[in-house]
């Protein structure tokens, strides 16, 4: 029943051992109610304190920060920096209590961060981390609230969050071979493919639509030169340095757009 929920009665060993079951509509009332309460403090504020208890827990994570340089110029917790990353991580949290009751829409939202962070370099251990300094915020802002109930559902919660996030981010492990890759370029685009292309592509077009369309060109014909003979502008090679003809350049910045387009058009 919904008032034995409160009972005292869990271990952190039963806790952890029950994190992964799925979380009944009773937790999620709860989850939503306590972050409620702990948010009241302020998202900078709880933010500051996450990052405490996360460089507590972990010292050398403060390397993965942009803000790291910061830590010379004094108290490290004064940073603005820091405090923005932590009002970014902390809005998160809430998208992600927000979100409990519809998962299908989550997910692809954690995933697309996981894939963010990546490039950060973050590991799957950190989650662990994370975690942790996430229910040490929670017991600094509930207090006696925060009790053994709140904390199991609080875990069911990160299972969640970290478990989609650590699964997209393997997705990253330099682990396929070319004839893997080969094999597999028939199957459907999951949606942490999906993203990642769209990363990748906006990534690499930040070179310039023109400079991405000339090198476009000098991989095609150092593969198969005998291919300019197909293009309008193959008599610009007599003047000179072909990759410098206003016609394969205007040529090259068509096909960008066109694959441009096409990233554009994955989702539908």
């Amino acid at each position: 029943s919904a008032m034995s929920v409160c009972a005292p009665s869990l271990t952190d060993d039963e806790i952890q051992a029950k994190a992964t079951e799925p979380l009944t509509n009773v937790e999620v009332h709860l989850v939503e109610e306590t972050w409620s309460k702990a948010a009241s403090l302020g998202t900078e504020t709880v933010g500051v304190l996450l990052f405490q208890h996360i460089f507590t827990l972990a010292p050398e994570a403060l390397q993965l920060f942009s803000f790291k340089s910061d830590a010379q110029a004094g108290n490290i917790y004064e940073s603005a920096r820091l405090k923005s990353h932590g009002v970014k991580v902390v809005t998160t949290v809430g998208a992600a209590v927000g979100g409990l009751r519809n998962l299908d829409a989550l997910v692809p939202v954690l995933e697309a961060l996981a894939l963010r962070h990546v490039s950060y370099g973050v590991q799957p251990p950190h989650f662990e981390v994370v975690g942790s300094a996430l229910m040490m915020t929670l017991r600094d802002g509930l207090g006696e609230a925060f009790t053994p109930e709140v904390k199991l559902a609080w875990s069911k919660v990160w299972n969640i969050v970290a478990t989609t996030m650590v699964s997209a981010m393997s997705v990253c492990a330099p682990s396929l071979t070319d004839d893997e890759i080969q094999a597999k370029a028939t199957e459907p685009l999951t949606n942490v493919e999906v993203h990642l292309v769209e990363e990748t592509w906006s990534k690499a077009a930040s070179l310039g639509t023109e400079t991405v369309g000339v090198l476009l060109f000098q991989h095609i014909f150092t593969l198969a030169p005998e291919a300019l003979q197909l293009f309008s502008f193959k008599s610009d090679a007599q003047a000179g340095n072909i990759y410098e003809s206003a016609r394969l350049k205007s040529h090259g910045v068509k096909v960008v757009t066109t694959v441009g387009a096409a990233v554009g058009g994955l989702r539908n």
